[in-house]
């Protein structure tokens, strides 16, 4: 896992911690289901997506400008740059895989929360 979180780069401490404020205040939604919390959830919510979003498109432009420039120094030949441009592109969905995850868990526990409000 720490692994992952290196390879998502400096926009995941972003992402993690948005996501975790989130899924922190969506916990405290299921406990006590009050309406004025949804804002703040979906605020932070919104931030994590956003951060998710752009650090996927950070770590894709850094693998496309990266790959390109080692094959025309010749420090990568044309023949093993589709390797390391897929194994670039694994690296990016990192972002992906934290944020979403995060996103998920946090609508979980608010589903969790507006079941105990409705009743």
């Amino acid at each position: 896992m720490w692994q992952v979180f290196r390879e998502g780069g400096f926009p995941m401490f972003g992402i993690v911690g948005f996501g975790l404020a989130a899924l922190a205040a969506a916990g405290v939604f299921a406990v006590r289901p009050r309406p004025g919390a949804l804002g703040f959830i979906g605020g932070m919510a919104g931030a994590t997506l956003a951060l998710t979003i752009a650090g996927l498109a950070a770590a894709l432009r850094a693998v496309f400008t990266a790959v390109p420039a080692a094959v025309e120094s010749n420090k990568l030949t044309a023949e093993r740059a589709h390797w390391i441009l897929l194994q670039g592109i694994s690296e990016s969905m990192a972002p992906l895989i934290f944020g979403f995850t995060l996103l998920a868990l946090t609508a979980f526990v608010c589903g969790i929360g507006q079941r105990r409000r409705h009743r």
